[in-house]
């Protein structure tokens, strides 16, 4: 089951603002096409000309054989006043020009364009449709009354974090978050609060600043008939400088309560890593 945290995305601040969502991040997609060959790619939004216009840049296989990794595309979307909507523009590595609208509501985009030539032209619809801030759903295909017709590629965009700093020491952060969230919904407070320091400080909302193994065992503990069914953060910024990181981003969970009401929630959180005896360690956890 798919955890959403609900965030404003589509405040219509201007007509490209949907964009929001995309800018500032780098996107990347695995795949495969309906017949068999290998879809990858790699794509990153920028606002531009006072945010007149949002630029797409992408990477891709740029030979026939899908063996070369290189810049694939240059895109543009723009607001057309007159025609009252998104239209794009994308230049590919092949001489290639591919041009048409964006469609934009609160699932997502949908790019609708001619493809082709002649008998084999075809309108098609390349669309982004949200999971959650980090994660899209693509697919590429003939979508007609909103419905698909025939689906040519499904796959997904994910967003990657940005990182600063030694990609070993920030995949051992990483994996250390992941066990956070594994250990908190097994219950296994021991192991949870293994992952702070000894003088590790949490900041919870409403409440004062906790610190020590022994006041963050008592606040992690289960508590009885609350049933924790799912959690998982998710970075946005991770940056090492030697033996401190700080890392930032949402976390996500869902949770049970003794009247067996589920619950979604989630928020923001700010991590401070120190490394002890070769081990990274929360040393200060605020999150709202």
């Amino acid at each position: 089951m798919v955890l959403v945290l609900h965030i404003s995305l589509f405040a219509q601040d201007s007509p490209l603002s949907p964009f929001d969502a995309l800018v500032g991040k780098t996107w990347v997609a695995e795949g495969q096409w309906a017949d068999g060959s290998v879809f990858k790619q790699e794509v990153v939004f920028e606002y531009d000309l006072n945010k007149q216009v949002v630029k797409a840049h992408s990477m891709g296989f740029t030979d026939e054989a899908r063996t070369v990794w290189g810049a694939r595309s240059h895109g543009i979307r723009q607001w057309d006043a007159e025609k009252h909507q998104i239209v794009f523009w994308e230049f590919d590595t092949f001489g290639g020009l591919t041009q048409g609208t964006v469609q934009t509501d609160s699932s997502g985009f949908y790019y609708e364009y001619e493809y082709g030539d002649g008998a084999q032209k075809n309108q098609l619809t390349d669309a982004w449709e949200q999971i959650d801030p980090y994660t899209y759903s693509f697919k590429v295909g003939v979508r007609s009354n909103d419905q698909w017709q025939e689906v040519y590629l499904q796959t997904k965009f994910t967003a990657l974090p940005a990182f600063t700093g030694d990609r070993t020491e920030i995949d051992a952060i990483m994996a250390q978050g992941n066990k956070f969230s594994e250990y908190y919904v097994s219950g296994n407070t021991k192991a949870l609060v293994d992952i702070y320091t000894e003088e590790g400080k949490i900041f919870p909302g409403r409440t004062e600043i906790l610190k020590g193994k022994e006041a963050l065992t008592k606040y992690w503990s289960p508590s009885e008939g609350y049933v924790m069914n799912a959690h998982k953060v998710r970075p946005e910024e991770i940056v090492v400088v030697g033996d401190t990181a700080y890392d930032y981003g949402y976390y996500m969970g869902r949770s049970t309560n003794p009247k067996g009401e589920t619950a979604d929630w989630g928020g923001k959180y700010v991590i401070i890593w120190k490394k002890v005896d070769g081990k990274w360690l929360m040393d200060i956890d605020i999150w709202n």
